[in-house]
């Protein structure tokens, strides 16, 4: 019989691991996994990208967009932690700077988000060292399809507040989504620093 109190019905097994549940990859949702085993392999690549490169990368693949010239990605091969000979392995993709934090032979336990194939790492939690891994500065996939979106929104509303202008001759309805629009450019112009 399990003791453990239960505050409310939230269901947070995703996050606090139940030590007997030994699946190498377990799936959370329709998209989400669980994955606890051991590295077997560590390759790191480090590119240098443009702006607009990077952009493109972070819309259409999910890679978080990373502040500085160079892109830093990890491929991680992870495999079941058990005696048998044949082991189940996965690979996952991580992005940032994790230099000397992750090494073949951790036990670590990861979630990751499956995207068109690739499983893009969310959270790491190595066992070695008993801590959360996280990288560098970045910004989510999500949050820069969030500002694109808030961008394309604030020209439409732009090019809706010219035509209203020249119909009303308001010049309050032209002149805050292009307020708009100059302060989203300078926000991304100097979060990116030459």
């Amino acid at each position: 019989m399990d003791d453990r109190s239960t505050f409310g019905s939230e269901d947070f097994s995703y996050i606090i691991p139940e030590e007997t549940d030994d699946l190498f990859i377990k799936w959370l949702g329709r998209k989400t996994l669980r994955c606890r085993g051991r590295i077997t392999e560590v390759e790191h690549h480090e590119v240098f990208y443009t702006k607009l490169h990077k952009l493109i990368n972070s819309l259409l693949r999910a890679e978080p967009y990373q502040f500085g010239y160079q892109t830093i990605e990890y491929m991680l091969r992870v495999e079941e932690i058990s005696d048998s000979y044949r082991k189940e392995s996965a690979d996952f993709f991580l992005y940032g700077n994790y230099l000397g934090r992750v090494f073949p032979g951790d036990e670590v336990e990861i979630i990751a988000t499956d995207i068109r194939g690739r499983k893009v790492v969310k959270k790491i939690f190595n066992k070695a060292i008993n801590s959360q891994l996280t990288p560098g500065i970045q910004l989510s996939a999500l949050g820069v399809r969030m500002i694109v979106a808030f961008l394309v929104f604030g020209f439409f509303a732009a090019l809706i507040g010219i035509r209203h202008y020249f119909i009303s001759k308001g010049i309050l309805s032209i002149v805050l989504p292009v307020i708009m629009i100059i302060c989203a450019f300078a926000l991304i112009k100097t979060s990116v620093k030459r």
